[in-house]
């Protein structure tokens, strides 16, 4: 009897000091208040989603649609410091079912700031493009393809999570002019007439060959519509565009490339403003024509000062 007692005070001395015997209590539940930030960002972290759909364009044919979007973290160089970045990304595209190689697609990327406890959107950009890919150190331009049907060129896109609208769309490349004392850069490119996005209306696109823009990231844009009068070599240009160059003189020699640092003279002072360089319109494509010369002067596309030697051609400043 003695040793029953001694076990059932020792069982209840376990129970009590292992908190057994303390009742048990529903956890309670603290209804979150909804606000507008709180809302956005449950709808900024919801899941990716994708559809597929057969549907029929207004002549009744069947197009593939599909529509994908994700989210995901990225780091760029915003200014000089590194900005952790949100980016939700949505890829759009359609083909017809007969010839899935003719397609056209739609980007379209929000783009939002990384705080400690919140999001901030930046900006959202919206792009004709069947893909993308980033380019670049800085981790803050991307790369659009664009795919033409039928007779239409190819055409690319080169964009900056800076700015909304794009640095420039070019047929095959871009060109780079860098500053080495600062490394600010400068682009050019030309945007083909024939491309799978015309450059201009149809009414200024009378004679036009295609358009090259000047610029640099923040969007300091100059344009120029290179025309021609003559049809039949309208048409040669047209299918062939023009490559384009850098040049310079430096210590008595020409200079010449598709991607240029501009340093100074040998004893001069560092370059801060591009100045006293040349691009080039290479129509060698086209056989039997001279280099057009455009000459560059603090920052500035001289138009008065270039020069044509086949007056077939004509260049035009639209900005």
């Amino acid at each position: 009897m003695k040793i029953a007692c001694s076990c059932f005070v020792a069982f209840l001395f376990l129970l009590f000091s292992c908190g057994i015997s303390e009742p048990v209590h529903e956890s309670t539940r603290i209804k979150a208040v909804d606000t507008a930030e709180s809302n956005m960002h449950k709808r900024i972290y919801q899941a990716g989603n994708s559809f597929f759909k057969v549907e029929k364009d207004s002549n009744g044919r069947a197009i593939f649609h599909i529509l994908n979007t994700r989210f995901f973290l990225h780091t760029a160089m915003m200014s000089d410091i590194p900005y952790p970045l949100l980016i939700k990304e949505m890829k759009e595209r359609k083909s017809e079912v007969e010839d899935t190689r003719c397609s056209n697609g739609r980007l379209e990327l929000t783009i939002y700031r990384l705080l400690e406890d919140s999001l901030r959107l930046l900006r959202q950009i919206e792009a004709p493009a069947l893909s993308y890919a980033f380019t670049g150190q800085s981790g803050r331009f991307f790369v659009t393809d664009i795919e033409g049907c039928g007779n239409a060129l190819p055409l690319h896109g080169l964009y900056s999570l800076r700015r909304s609208d794009p640095l420039l769309f070019f047929y095959k490349r871009y060109n780079t002019l860098t500053l080495p004392a600062s490394g600010e850069k400068r682009y050019v490119a030309f945007h083909p007439y024939s491309s799978a996005i015309k450059p201009v209306d149809k009414k200024e696109g009378q004679h036009l060959v295609g358009i090259l823009r000047y610029t640099d990231e923040m969007g300091h844009i100059s344009d120029l519509a290179l025309r021609c009068s003559d049809s039949s070599l309208l048409q040669k240009l047209r299918k062939n565009p023009p490559m384009l160059f850098f040049t310079v003189i430096r210590n008595n020699q020409l200079v010449r490339a598709a991607d240029m640092e501009l340093y100074p003279e040998r004893g001069a002072k560092p370059i801060l403003i591009p100045d006293g360089f040349n691009i080039e319109i290479n129509l060698s494509r086209a056989p039997n024509f001279e280099a057009i010369i455009i000459p560059v002067k603090m920052d500035r596309i001289d138009s008065k000062a270039i020069q044509i030697a086949d007056d077939r051609l004509q260049l035009e400043q639209l900005r």
